[in-house]
């Protein structure tokens, strides 16, 4: 009796051991794995790739932001020009006539030259005998205020004395005499 049961258990593992190779081959697990473990290496490969795709393409787009942020921050300071001027009164608001100096924030134009020039309305008063000459006082003044502050502006900005005279075509001694001015009256 003891080795029927030994028989019978020793068939019975011999037949546990044979089902389960042949259930492993005929369920398809490993081939199911095996296809599995190509496609999800392949799908890695294409997220990758795609992942790549957009992180260049996110440079990009953050290098073209930024020069936009500059080409804005440019035309703000332009416009702020324009609009002091407008607000002054001295007819240098237009984008037309304007040429502007970036790195210095300066405006220097053609126009701002011919008008220093027409400015200077010169007027004959008195007699045949007396003849006094006199400039458009009240226009001669705002020309030396916005040049003044200018310079300021200039000197404030960290310039040196030699190259504010040397960007706005002035001597060395009148922009020392235009910041000490400038400073007096503050």
């Amino acid at each position: 009796m003891i080795y029927v049961i030994l028989i019978i258990g020793l068939a019975l593992i011999c037949f546990s051991i044979n089902s389960m190779k042949i259930g492993n081959i005929t369920s398809g697990d490993t081939f199911d794995s095996l296809v599995d473990n190509n496609s999800s290496n392949f799908y890695e490969k294409e997220i990758l790739k795609a992942y790549i795709e957009i992180e260049d393409k996110v440079i990009k787009l953050e290098q073209r932001i930024e020069s936009l942020e500059e080409e804005i921050h440019i035309k703000d300071k332009e416009y702020e020009i324009i609009y002091e001027n407008f607000k002054k009164g001295t007819k240098l608001y237009n984008l037309n006539e304007l040429k502007f100096v970036e790195e210095l924030g300066v405006v220097e134009s053609q126009k701002d030259i011919n008008m220093t020039i027409n400015s200077e309305e010169y007027s004959v008063l008195g007699s045949d005998d007396e003849v006094s000459v006199h400039k458009n006082e009240s226009q001669v003044d705002a020309q030396n205020t916005i040049k003044n502050k200018e310079i300021l502006l200039l000197y404030n900005e960290g310039r040196s004395i030699e190259e504010i005279a040397s960007t706005l075509r002035i001597g060395k001694g009148e922009v020392l005499l235009r910041i000490g001015l400038q400073k007096r009256e503050k």
